[in-house]
């Protein structure tokens, strides 16, 4: 017997088990309504709506101060300068476990300090374990990275975790904030004109000015 079956969410997130026979296997043909689409061999009989894991990355503008999401463009004093990073982490609606936070610049950005200490870190990479977070609570970190070289800079955020209700299916989401940096002017064009001294007969005496 083959049919349809439509699972309607009363909020904007959730996440449950569904209990079927053992014959049974469900599969998602729409996909409209799902954040993780049922998989048989993996997640049969779980579904989750919305999105139970978000992040977001921004990167506070010199200039006004303000967090930003971005494209951010900076002219050529700024190499060797600091920038100051943020990623918030939020559960929206389920208690998850096993949550993780990986960030990764492009080589025109190295990662200096953070207030939160990472378990790991290398030049272009930062890595934290946050562990558990509980439905509605958030977890936030900013970060400082140098600008090493003029170009532009993709700096990527990725989380995942695990819903605890529904036995740990996975979840994940991923953030970025783009950065440019733009390098001096390669030709320095400077006019002058040749001035002739009042009274000069000639202009053998004059002056570039």
């Amino acid at each position: 017997l083959v049919g349809n079956l439509t699972i309607h969410c009363n909020s904007s997130c959730c996440a449950s088990n569904l209990s079927f026979v053992s014959e049974t296997t469900i599969s998602n043909s729409t996909g409209g309504d799902y954040y993780w689409p049922a998989d048989a061999s993996a997640d049969n009989g779980t579904f989750i709506c919305g999105e139970p894991l978000v992040i977001n990355k921004t990167v506070k503008d010199p200039s006004t101060g303000n967090w930003v999401d971005g494209p951010l463009t900076l002219g050529p004093g700024w190499k060797g300068k600091d920038l100051i990073f943020k990623i918030t982490v939020t559960a929206p609606c389920e208690n998850l476990s096993n949550v993780v936070v990986n960030d990764t610049m492009d080589p025109s950005l190295k990662y200096k300090n953070a207030s939160v200490a990472p378990n790991s870190s290398t030049d272009q990479t930062v890595n934290w374990t946050i562990g558990q977070l509980t439905a509605g609570s958030s977890w936030t970190v900013t970060f400082n990275a140098t600008i090493v070289k003029y170009g532009t800079d993709d700096n990527t955020a990725k989380t995942s975790g695990t819903v605890d209700k529904i036995g740990g299916v996975g979840v994940d989401a991923i953030d970025s904030v783009t950065i440019t940096t733009n390098p001096p002017a390669l030709i320095d064009v400077e006019k002058t004109v040749w001035s002739k001294p009042k009274g000069a007969s000639d202009y053998n005496s004059g002056t570039w000015v």
